[in-house]
């Protein structure tokens, strides 16, 4: 039996290809590859098989209304260095196994994208779209635009900065295989 498009989970969903896909980008255009090459269907495997949680479904969700802004956004030697940075070592990670550091890193990729492409002052719809994901909205009716663009920016700031480190740390573990 068929699901309808609206029974199915978020990660269920296949996005449209009319939008854009940051990890599909760095990977065809800036690197080359196809679609179904081996990095992709890992890191598509992660996203479809264990990003099940609530908050994991909501960023999946985010994800596709944000990505094409930062696609927009970004160049070919950006996406070089995001392949070499990030998308490299989460695939490195799921093929290890290593689910939850992947998830961690891809998390923290993410971040990074928003905070340096779609958090300007003056994208008022993308600000209010990340800090209703990532602060749960609290205040967004009542705290005029700056006071909340100001708190989500030293909240990116915050935890960026606390992830790093803690991902430093955890990937000395794996320095050998992420290195490569």
């Amino acid at each position: 039996m068929n699901k309808k498009v609206s029974e199915k989970k978020p990660n269920e969903l296949k996005p449209d290809p009319a939008r854009a896909c940051f990890l599909t980008t760095a990977t065809v255009e800036a690197q080359g590859l196809p679609d179904d090459c081996e990095p992709l269907e890992l890191a598509r495997y992660l996203r479809d098989n264990k990003m099940k949680s609530k908050k994991e479904l909501s960023a999946v969700d985010l994800y596709y209304e944000i990505a094409p802004e930062i696609v927009s956004r970004c160049n070919n030697d950006e996406w070089a260095v995001f392949w070499r940075d990030h998308l490299r070592k989460i695939t490195a990670l799921v093929k290890l196994g290593e689910y939850d550091l992947a998830k961690d890193l891809y998390t923290f990729a993410t971040a990074s994208l928003v905070n340096k492409k779609i958090t300007h002052f003056s994208d008022v719809q993308l600000v209010d779209r990340v800090y209703q994901y990532g602060l749960n909205g609290i205040g967004q009716q009542w705290l005029p635009y700056w006071i909340r663009f100001g708190i989500l920016k030293a909240a990116l700031f915050v935890g960026l900065s606390y992830q790093s480190a803690r991902l430093g740390f955890i990937k000395r573990k794996f320095a050998r295989v992420l290195d490569v």
